[in-house]
């Protein structure tokens, strides 16, 4: 967490996910004590991709049920798109898009409404 700039102090708990199976690595629960210390580690959070010590490691901020919903709604999408046609389609602002030549972005999938 030293490489995040998170203060040991700043954590109230720490514990895994889900239960323990071969082969397989549970995702770790850190509580933090203030919302503060929060939006620090989210912020900062794009900074492991850049190291090789922690490059596998993803920080995901906390979301209710119905925005795992839509998450989980947008990676399926996903997944449907890119093994039917756009293998370079992405999820940006609760979006699927695609970059076009000219640098354009164009929606492929945007869920309802109702959906959030």
């Amino acid at each position: 967490m030293s490489s995040l700039r998170c203060a040991p102090r700043n954590i109230e708990e720490i514990n895994r996910i889900g239960r323990k199976v071969d082969g397989r690595i549970r995702p770790v629960r850190i509580m933090m004590r203030s919302v503060e210390a929060n939006l620090d580690v989210l912020k900062c959070a794009k900074l492991l991709n850049g190291t090789s010590q922690f490059n596998w490691i993803f920080i995901q901020p906390y979301l209710t049920v119905n925005q795992q919903k839509a998450d989980k709604e947008l990676r399926v999408k996903l997944k449907e798109i890119r093994d039917h046609c756009e293998r370079e389609a992405k999820i940006k602002s609760g979006k699927i898009i695609n970059n076009v030549e000219n640098g354009e972005l164009i929606t492929l999938y945007q869920p309802s409404a109702v959906n959030l």
